[in-house]
């Protein structure tokens, strides 16, 4: 076995576990009453040690940003490959739209459903993924667009994913208007809640590609004030 096709080999093995640590926690979340979320549990239930899944990861906290992770880094992917005759938020937008996109939302629903019943450790560690991936949606942004200054790309990423934060604000408002639906951490979001959100994200994007339209006008009942 060469020395490239053995390093591909324990590339995949890293990835194979790194997912299967994930999927155990989501599994977790998705069961009533399971007594909370711990290393060891997520650990016996991935089929591993404690000990390695501290050497994939730092806390459980970072466990669950995993999946936010691959969707931003998902976003980045597929902006890569999104038209370049088009205005940057269309590309964007078009971007939100790739499968692989839709299908990393159903995880990261799953997990702010989680985060809002959490302590602010996981939001802590939630808002150093955006961080991270406000770095790389910058990075691409430079390289599409090698003229425009330093801040216009920061303020451009910034306002992309602040608007896709501001999405998963509103879609948790949403289903907090339902009732119960969202009264315990392992409450599932149904394909609808999904569908839904991504919709919510599609709108954020829209708005900003539009300019908030709506809020270009002044209330006549506020000039009359």
């Amino acid at each position: 076995m060469t020395s490239s096709v053995a390093e591909n080999r324990r590339t995949l093995n890293k990835q194979a576990t790194r997912q299967a640590i994930v999927t155990a926690a989501l599994e977790i979340l998705r069961q009533p009453d399971t007594g909370g979320l711990t290393a060891t549990g997520i650990a016996e239930k991935a089929g591993i040690s404690r000990r390695t899944l501290f050497n994939y990861f730092p806390s459980v906290d970072a466990v669950l940003c995993e999946p936010l992770q691959s969707l931003l880094n998902g976003l980045v992917d597929s902006l890569n490959g999104a038209p370049t005759d088009q205005p940057l938020i269309k590309s964007v937008a078009w971007a939100m739209k790739a499968p692989a996109v839709t299908e990393l939302l159903a995880p990261v629903a799953q997990i702010a459903v989680y985060a809002k019943h959490a302590d602010d450790g996981l939001l802590t560690v939630s808002e150093a993924a955006w961080q991270q991936s406000a770095t790389a949606v910058i990075s691409e942004v430079a390289a599409r667009h090698p003229q425009a200054s330093d801040f216009v790309v920061r303020v451009f990423a910034h306002a992309v994913l602040g608007a896709g934060q501001a999405a998963f604000d509103e879609w948790i408002d949403r289903l907090v208007a339902e009732g119960d639906a969202i009264s315990t951490p392992s409450f599932a979001p149904s394909a609808q809640h999904v569908a839904l959100l991504h919709e919510l994200l599609n709108e954020a994007m829209t708005e900003l590609g539009d300019g908030f339209a709506t809020l270009q006008t002044t209330n006549s009942s506020a000039e009359e004030n």
